[in-house]
């Protein structure tokens, strides 16, 4: 798995809406925040657009994306989620992405790019965080930026949350994973490359979103695609501000059936802790110590 050079100060981040029309007055905030943390900003000239009604064009988005991918000064990447990232799939320009890597950063439907990428490219991803959570970053989104993808030596999780363990154990493996529905939906088609080693699945949804039921249809798609025969440990994340004892249950059973360890956090997902875990990089989950501890570099130091 190839690694992106890490984020400096003075390195220009663009701004695109594969999955969304952006709304102007939160990514103006979120760009104040990222200059005044010392980065250089660059938006997509579709940033805005609203096409069809709910983000622009197909082509126009992969415009912006292709642009940023092919312009040498732009290190790092950011977009949000929302609906359409899949239709971007067959336009991404993956053999200039993969001639010059960059920092990719989104979550929740950039699952779709981050995973396509990271299997059409072999090139590290980075799950967790979006414009929105530049807007009020607060220290812990700006410690996990900084350890995933300025810093990048192996590290522990910070974790600003209890970590429960619902089937003990321990495991290693690359780190696979995102939002659950867009994950769910990559499996088996053409996107998506099969882990050949044991992996560590991390996921997680939103009860506003889907509720227990549609948790367990998607997890129960996951494991008919034959992913868990490479899934050594299972790392759930935000759900809802509630308990719900039904989601325990529902990922207690699929640990269970598979033996492996389940632990559940509040630590990245669509809660307000946006904590970042970069896709392709071995990690160890310890379900009784209630840690993940990347056991690599997540970014090329040169």
């Amino acid at each position: 798995m190839k690694k992106p050079c890490r984020l400096r100060a003075g390195d220009q981040i663009g701004i695109v809406a594969p999955c969304y029309a952006a709304e102007e007055e939160k990514i103006t905030r979120a760009v104040r925040v990222l200059e005044a943390a010392g980065f250089q900003v660059k938006l997509g000239e579709n940033l805005f657009r609203n096409s069809w009604g709910f983000a622009a064009s197909a082509e126009e988005r992969a415009a912006d994306f292709n642009a940023m991918i092919r312009d040498p000064g732009v290190r790092m990447i950011l977009f949000g989620g929302g609906e359409v990232g899949n239709e971007l799939l067959p336009l991404i320009d993956y053999d200039a992405l993969a001639a010059d890597p960059k920092l990719l950063l989104s979550y929740s439907d950039g699952t779709t790019i981050l995973e396509a990428v990271s299997s059409r490219c072999g090139i590290c991803t980075y799950y967790g965080q979006s414009p929105r959570s530049f807007i009020q970053p607060g220290d812990f989104n700006r410690r996990h930026f900084d350890a995933a993808v300025c810093s990048g030596a192996p590290y522990t999780f910070p974790k600003g949350s209890e970590w429960v363990s619902l089937c003990p154990g321990s495991c290693e493996g690359v780190l696979t994973g995102g939002y659950l529905m867009n994950f769910a939906a990559m499996l088996g088609g053409a996107w998506y490359r099969m882990p050949d080693e044991p992996c560590i699945l991390f996921l997680e949804d939103m009860i506003h979103l889907n509720k227990p039921a549609a948790v367990s249809k998607w997890l129960s798609h996951i494991e008919q695609s034959g992913l868990f025969r490479q899934v050594k440990g299972l790392l759930w994340g935000y759900y809802d501000d509630e308990p719900q004892p039904l989601v325990d249950d529902i990922l207690r059973r699929v640990g269970q059936r598979w033996n492996i360890p389940v632990v559940r956090c509040e630590d990245y997902g669509h809660g307000l802790r946006s904590g970042i875990l970069p896709i392709g990089i071995r990690a160890r989950l310890d379900a009784g110590a209630g840690t993940l501890t990347l056991l690599e570099p997540t970014v090329d130091d040169a």
